[in-house]
């Protein structure tokens, strides 16, 4: 019975242990398992991910830029080639020169059919959305100060890559008669005011031509709400006569429809710009989006401050973004780099950072919660087959081959040898327990007999006197008297009540007077057949030894 309520708490302690230790080492390997993640540089805050994120998001862009206008860049020295090549012919076949050019109409028509269908053709190749040829000549001598002649062409969807042509700047019946029909804001020739960064561009113009290749800021195409970036390259000839400019431009249409950035990203915004200044604004910029249909753009000026984490914060007019920026590199005659920059709105990235912390709480929890549950389980499943062996060792037989764990089988033998010896032993016992009884009840009979025959040994008249005296005894007597009725002698007494020996012959002789008895010695005789007889003797009490009288 005392073996249950032991096994009990034994097995809430076994449990309750193992369980400990075993989520203590799960507890152990999650916390070994992130340490090594993040030395490893697996394990990122919310706010990294997002910064590597972007990142990533950038480096794309930035290769696409540099993909985009180095080509045609690229394309651009070969189209300057063509078209210079083409001018001197013409030049050479009519016998002008190039500055006997201005105000010669017919010249500049018939240079213009030359080169117009080859225009085409490089507009069509290009990554751009229409490409163009500024002369440093004019149609009439009265706009020498304030006009270009030229050609520019224009693809007619800035969406597809159609064989659709537009003809922005140049003579009219030279485009129709190409079948490149004049856009909607046609003009013949190039103003100057309106094309301002063209004129500087011209004004620069030199060879080395690949050396002398810029990148105008974005301007308004005039006579339209389009915006564009062009690339211009100079016209140089063999004598160094610098002809014009020709290049590539870019339009906004265009610049989203073929350059949206594939991302997982929600409403990314990809900025290029020709000014590395903190300050932008949003009207100098290219912009193109992620695919989704829907998304913020900036607007106005913007300001960029560097946060702690390494991003950037655009502030703008109306909403303010979180992304990176780079300057590159892309153009060798411009002074300055460009930029590109991702952004996402700033209420997104709160929300994703919020939603990425979130995750890897529930994530951590579900781990703890996963390890927990497996923790209990492996306890219980552990824990079962013991306990049901230790039930079994609370059987007579102590389980037996039931025993399913070797280290209980064991225990199992050790028991069932204890049992064995217990067997032996109570069995001993219980034969002495026998054999001392017997012979107690011997030592009793034999007393009995021994009490008759003294009793019949003795005078009766002189034991009724040893009864009559006793209650005339002294206290100290009586003492003495307990002491000898138990078998004592003189000496003895003496040395445990420590009294003199004149003392105690003094009470010996009092004792024999009062009991009538001729020694001492007779009084365990006599109380012997007292205890026997019926009047009992009470037990003797040891007292403490009193002050000896001096008489004494």
């Amino acid at each position: 019975m005392l073996l249950l309520p032991n096994i009990k708490t034994a097995r809430r302690s076994m449990k309750h242990k193992l369980f400990g230790y075993m989520t203590a080492l799960a507890a152990l390997l999650v916390v070994a398992l992130c340490m090594g993640l993040l030395v490893l540089g697996r394990l990122n805050s919310p706010k990294e991910d997002m910064a590597k994120a972007l990142n990533l998001q950038l480096k794309v862009f930035r290769d696409d830029m540099e993909s985009m206008w180095k080509n045609n860049a690229t394309l651009a020295e070969h189209l300057s080639g063509d078209m210079t090549a083409m001018l001197e012919n013409c030049l050479e076949q009519r016998g002008v020169s190039f500055g006997e050019l201005t105000g010669d109409r017919d010249s500049i028509v018939a240079i213009q059919e030359a080169m117009l269908e080859r225009l085409c053709q490089y507009t069509r190749q290009s990554d751009a959305s229409g490409a163009f040829v500024m002369l440093n000549a004019v149609i009439s001598p009265d706009g020498a100060d304030t006009m270009n002649s030229g050609l520019y062409v224009q693809k007619s969807n800035g969406q597809y890559f159609t064989g659709d042509m537009l003809l922005y700047r140049g003579v009219a019946n030279v485009g129709k008669r190409q079948g490149v029909m004049p856009h909607r804001k046609w003009a013949q020739e190039f103003d100057r005011e309106q094309f301002a960064e063209l004129t500087r561009h011209l004004e620069k113009a030199a060879a080395p031509i690949a050396e002398n290749c810029r990148l105008t800021e974005v301007l308004e195409l005039p006579g339209t709400s389009e915006r564009a970036m062009l690339l211009t390259m100079p016209m140089v000839g063999a004598d160094g006569t610098v002809y014009g400019l020709c290049g590539f431009s870019v339009n906004e249409t265009y610049f989203v429809t073929h350059h949206e950035q594939p991302s997982n990203l929600a409403r990314l915004v990809c900025c290029f710009t020709g000014s590395t200044s903190k300050a932008k604004k949003a009207d100098d910029m290219l912009v193109c989006y992620s695919g989704d249909d829907y998304c913020y753009v900036p607007t106005g000026r913007i300001l960029s401050q560097t946060e702690k984490d390494g991003l950037l914060h655009f502030i703008g007019e109306e909403f303010s973004f979180v992304g990176l920026a780079m300057p590159l590199d892309l153009a060798k005659g411009d002074a300055d780099n460009h930029t590109v920059a991702v952004m996402i709105p700033k209420e997104d990235y709160d929300s994703m950072v919020l939603k990425s912390t979130l995750g890897d709480i529930v994530l951590t929890a579900l781990l703890l919660f996963f390890a927990t549950v497996c923790c209990l389980f492996f306890s219980r499943k552990y824990v079962a087959p013991i306990l049901k062996d230790l039930e079994r060792l609370k059987q007579q037989d102590r389980g037996g081959e039931d025993i399913a764990f070797n280290e209980l089988k064991n225990v199992s033998s050790v028991l069932q040898k204890q049992d064995e010896q217990h067997k032996q032993r109570v069995t001993t016992l219980e034969g002495e327990k026998q054999e001392v009884t017997s012979q107690l009840e011997q030592v009793k009979a034999d007393a009995k007999q021994l009490a008759y025959s003294r009793k019949t040994e003795i005078d009766p008249a002189v034991y009724q006197r040893f009864l009559r005296g006793i209650g005339s005894l002294t206290e100290r007597e009586e003492q003495l008297f307990r002491l000898y009725a138990d078998g004592m002698g003189i000496q003895e007494v003496r040395k445990r009540l420590d009294m003199k020996q004149d003392a105690i012959k003094f009470h010996n002789t009092n004792i024999r007077s009062k009991l009538g008895l001729s020694a001492i010695k007779e009084i365990a005789r006599y109380a012997a057949v007292m205890r026997q007889g019926e009047e009992a003797l009470p037990p003797a009490e040891e007292e403490e030894p009193a002050e000896e009288c001096p008489n004494e």
